[in-house]
């Protein structure tokens, strides 16, 4: 047997002693002696339909935004940072509906994207300039002590588990996919860490990666 929610596993006597809070050697007896493979069937059955998951412990916790971030929905529509988002967004087109711009400080001129965990708390952001120049760093993420990007996922829309979810490496790309019916999440770099493989458990993953020579490493 194999538990897909705790992750244990073991032999058929093993589950038999767990289910009815026995030894191992009592267990070999009670199978012997009385059991059906259907009456133990039956006992797996009971045992689950009443218990509820544990939720996953996480190492995650609640961040707030850059300063001098804005929604650009509350921006002019022309002009200065909120102009630009708008026009970069829209030649993507991508909505600006819970996307932020900096217009002061370290992430002046960026759009910033805020990543959400399934219960809606802040959990992680990142940055993405505006700037064309080729010395500009074009994503900036939070300081390691505030959040890690080991620990999170991106998601536009977080599917109901056991849905198919696509995996791809921006945030962008995982948006429009979403946009479009096909749930997704972005790992926000070129490979999934540990930390995010446990995320996605209970999904179907399906791996979407930039078709270029870091996406086919990635895969």
């Amino acid at each position: 047997y194999r538990c897909w929610i705790s992750d244990k596993k073991g032999s058929l006597v093993g589950l038999v002693a767990t289910l009815s809070n026995i030894s191992y050697e009592d267990a070999t007896t009670l199978i012997s002696d009385a059991h059906t493979l259907r009456d133990l069937e039956e006992q797996v059955h009971e045992l689950f339909a009443k218990k509820e998951p544990e939720p996953v412990a996480t190492a995650t916790k609640e961040i707030e935004l850059p300063e001098f971030a804005v929604l650009i929905t509350e921006t002019q529509s022309t002009g200065n940072y909120g102009g630009r988002a708008r026009e970069y967004l829209s030649k993507r087109k991508i909505p600006i509906d819970g996307l932020y711009v900096c217009v002061e400080g370290d992430y002046k001129n960026r759009i910033v994207i805020p990543y959400y965990d399934r219960d809606g708390r802040l959990v992680y952001f990142n940055a993405r300039t505006m700037s064309t120049k080729d010395n500009v760093l074009r994503y900036m993420k939070p300081k390691p002590d505030v959040a890690r990007l080991e620990d999170v996922l991106y998601c536009y829309q977080w599917p109901a588990k056991g849905s198919k979810i696509y995996i791809t490496e921006g945030e962008f790309d995982a948006m429009s996919l979403s946009l479009f019916g096909f749930p997704a999440v972005a790992c926000g770099g070129k490979f999934l860490y540990e930390g995010q493989i446990q995320i996605l458990r209970g999904y179907r993953p399906i791996l979407a990666f930039d078709a270029d020579g870091a996406g086919s490493q990635a895969l």
